[in-house]
């Protein structure tokens, strides 16, 4: 017998949270609009003239034992879910002091988090490239936008690149910061 739950198809699952997101004026009213959405999971950036913020929205279950990575009995209610981490007990900044907020689908939880947020996470090397990008210059216009979203420089490709090429050293020594 196998059984499958998904979060988004549990009762209560409602557009409610979207369309208000689609009504927020500001980074207030689109962070209680992120708290109401519960499907799917994802990272959401907002901005206004005031401040940035980003949000993690939709519900994650929370399991008696286990993380929900591999399938488990289900006859004795040992695994079930007891109930859904959402809103503020998910993943969020705020108004960071640095000013910026970047997320490219990396980790933003940090590992000892207390809700099981998954397991396969891209590494952080595409969001460090964005924020050497965004550091590199105080002001930035829609053309600097634009070429950051078409920039050629891997930074995870960098770091291996020396073990796969006979140049190795040579690339070891080359400077990939940001000019």
């Amino acid at each position: 017998v196998l059984a499958v739950a998904m979060a988004n198809l549990q009762p209560g699952d409602a557009a409610d949270g979207l369309l208000d997101l689609n009504r927020a004026a500001d980074v207030a009213t689109a962070g209680v609009a992120a708290a109401r959405i519960t499907a799917p999971v994802q990272n959401m950036l907002v901005a206004d003239r005031a401040g940035i913020a980003q949000f993690t929205t939709g519900r994650i279950p929370v399991r008696a034992a286990g993380d929900g990575s591999i399938p488990v009995p289900g006859a004795d209610g040992a695994h079930d879910w007891t109930g859904y981490a959402s809103g503020d007990a998910l993943p969020h900044q705020v108004a960071p002091a640095s000013g910026r907020v970047v997320n490219a689908n990396e980790r933003t939880a940090p590992p000892e988090f207390p809700v099981f947020m998954g397991r396969d996470w891209f590494g952080d090397w595409r969001a460090r490239r964005i924020q050497a990008l965004l550091a590199a210059d105080g002001r930035h216009d829609a053309a600097g936008f634009a070429a950051m979203q078409v920039d050629p420089v891997s930074s995870f490709a960098a770091g291996i690149l020396p073990d796969f090429l006979p140049e190795t050293q040579r690339l070891r020594e080359q400077d990939w910061t940001v000019a």
